[in-house]
């Protein structure tokens, strides 16, 4: 189980993605940690650039305000 959001993105194929003991989404992480669902699932708002080895999905969440 992770939590950090780069971490899984970076070595996991396939995420689940839970809320409150339900599933909310799985997939990719392309699918599962969009925009739209970070803002649902985690209430955060996050630039997504490709990380530069992997060139997986990198999150860097905005700070509020």
């Amino acid at each position: 189980m992770l939590h950090d959001l780069n971490q899984a993105s970076r070595y996991c194929d396939h995420l689940v993605v839970l809320e409150g003991g339900q599933v909310r989404a799985q997939g990719s992480a392309e699918t599962v940690l969009a925009p739209e669902m970070l803002r649902k699932i985690f209430h955060l708002e996050a630039e997504i650039h490709p990380e530069p080895v992997s060139q997986r999905p990198m999150y860097m969440v905005k700070q509020p305000g």
